[in-house]
């Protein structure tokens, strides 16, 4: 029997062993890139890239650069070596967030633009700016902190733009949204797409919400260029990351508004202007609770009231309490949100479920060998006083 116990236990550690090797390897290459970047030593780039990789659309300041990888394409042979020493004049800054990708990094580069990568046996695989597409001019992607060094109106807190009904939300309930934001060369807003939401209204609702948002030009060496950024916007604000996971283009829910602009004859823009949009994203899966619930790596759904909230339960004569919430998961296998869908009847109860519930922890969901975005109903039972079931 004890045999069996150990199996199973083992067989549950293996795929979260396996998954904690792939990323402490990805650490270790994302650290030797970025000190072979920041001594801009061409070799040990190298070393890294291996003789066949992706660029998603990385922009560079060096007019040499930015004219032999004027669009995103597949690199080999001798580009490899153009490519990496075109990359070590680069020089990296702190990175504040992290990518959504298993495999995955978020470098940092002056004057702060984040660019991406993928690795794969702990060589790049893939590298272009977050969301960017496929095809079209590459635009710089900017860190949350040199756009916000643009603004020149509008917040981040939306707490007093954004109602809650707007939002499809119970009380105690929060989502959030990634809201790219491309600016022309004057400052103004060309394009903003929204990523990330559970339904085309939300996302819609933070679009209204930022409407006022006005912007500064960015500026390189003094000349004004056209620039993109992602925002990170939670409602309520408090429910904000301390650390943020970069949307993929997996992302469930994708929309684009259009402003009116001189000078370009299309405005459409995923990270180039000029180019038709891609198919929209798909929606994540819905599953059912049980096929998530044995990806589980941390939390529990024993979720018990608290005191005061208990002794109100009981007052109110309730033999049981059952809430139910909304709960989506990326493929990072981190919870991206989390509603109330029946309410206990006792907000203190709903709100501590959705606590509990945003920090839980699984390992991806696995379609077609690929991590997808999922939802799934949680529901929770509690008996306030187990004594009034046998009187």
């Amino acid at each position: 029997m004890r045999a069996l116990a150990l199996v199973g236990l083992l067989l549950h550690l293996i795929p979260v062993l396996a998954h904690a090797d792939v990323e402490s390897e990805t650490t270790r290459a994302t650290a030797a890139l970025t000190a072979g970047i920041r001594a801009h030593d061409t070799r040990a780039i190298a070393k890294l890239f291996g003789s066949k990789f992706t660029n998603g659309g990385v922009w560079f300041a060096d007019a040499a650069c930015a004219t032999e990888f004027a669009e995103p394409s597949d690199v080999t042979g001798k580009r490899v070596r153009v490519f990496v020493r075109c990359l070590a004049k680069h020089r990296v800054q702190l990175s504040t967030r992290v990518s959504s990708r298993r495999e995955g990094a978020v470098l940092t580069v002056e004057p702060g633009i984040e660019i991406e990568l993928s690795f794969r046996d702990s060589q790049v695989r893939w590298i272009g700016h977050p969301l960017h597409s496929a095809t079209g001019p590459i635009i710089p992607t900017l860190t949350a902190q040199a756009f916000e060094a643009l603004r020149t109106r509008g917040t981040t807190n939306l707490d007093r733009a954004l109602p809650a009904k707007a939002l499809e939300l119970a009380p105690g309930g929060w989502t959030s949204a990634w809201i790219k934001i491309c600016l022309d060369e004057r400052g103004a807003k060309a394009a903003v797409t929204y990523h990330g939401v559970s339904s085309s209204a939300v996302g819609d609702a933070f679009l209204r919400a930022i409407d006022d948002w006005t912007f500064r030009p960015f500026e390189l060496r003094g000349t004004a260029i056209a620039a993109c950024s992602l925002s990170h916007l939670t409602y309520p604000t408090d429910k904000a990351p301390a650390i943020e996971t970069l949307p993929t283009t997996s992302m469930p829910g994708s929309n684009v508004q259009l402003y009116e602009t001189d000078g370009l004859d299309t405005l459409e823009i995923y990270g180039g202007f000029g180019q038709v949009p891609p198919p929209a994203a798909p929606s994540p899966q819905s599953i059912a609770s049980n096929k998530l619930e044995r990806l589980r790596i941390s939390g529990t759904r024993d979720v018990e009231p608290d005191a005061v909230t208990r002794a109100q339960m009981i007052g109110a004569g309730r033999l049981s309490v059952l809430a139910t919430i909304k709960l989506c998961v990326s493929t990072r296998g981190r919870v991206a949100s989390a509603t109330v869908q029946k309410s206990s009847g006792f907000p203190a109860y709903d709100q501590k479920i959705l606590r509990e519930a945003g920090r839980w922890t699984y390992r991806p969901y696995v379609i077609a060998k690929k991590p997808v975005d999922v939802c799934t109903s949680v529901s929770f039972f509690v008996v306030p006083d187990p004594t009034m079931l046998n009187p």
